[in-house]
């Protein structure tokens, strides 16, 4: 059973909307990148890169276009999410005293949760056509940041919640 939250307004943060910029300036990448390369990518692109960063499959370059489709629609649907923090699951209970704070955490969680997705299908986007156009394929600092980003987003996020209380 959900517990009543409190419906309050919290305004964006500086840091939140810092966040934003990165994540336009990451998504025009995402999008601009395949446009205006299309002619040099050729006809099929990695779709499927193993353990070792190799590439497995390949598929057609169209499939870039779905990569992006994905990323348009994270960052829609997360700025959607990012505004209605009154419906989040907290590691905490909300009360009246600690909402204000306990929301501006959650939207700044969000935030960078948005802005770490749309680098991450980004960064698949750059690997893929460089991987296309005879690059390396996946490396070490890409997985780093795959999986410790949600470490330590997620890590940071409960212990800031539990000490705002």
């Amino acid at each position: 059973m959900k517990r009543h939250q409190p419906k309050i307004e919290v305004e964006a943060s500086p840091a939140e909307r810092a966040l934003e910029v990165v994540c336009i300036i990451a998504l025009a990448y995402t999008l601009l990148l395949p446009a205006l390369r299309w002619d040099s990518i050729p006809a099929t692109v990695p779709t499927h890169f193993d353990a070792s960063g190799e590439v497995t499959t390949m598929g057609p370059r169209a499939a870039l276009w779905l990569l992006v489709g994905i990323t348009v629609l994270l960052y829609i649907g997360m700025s959607a999410i990012q505004r209605i923090p009154h419906m989040y699951n907290y590691p905490v209970r909300i009360t009246e005293q600690n909402a204000a704070a306990q929301y501006r955490l959650g939207r700044l969680f969000m935030a960078a949760m948005k802005a770490w997705c749309v680098l991450l299908f980004a960064g698949i986007i750059h690997i893929i056509l460089r991987a296309a156009l005879g690059g390396p394929g996946v490396g070490t600092g890409f997985l780093v940041f795959t999986f410790g980003g949600i470490v330590v987003l997620l890590g940071g996020y409960v212990v800031l919640a539990r000490r705002a209380r």
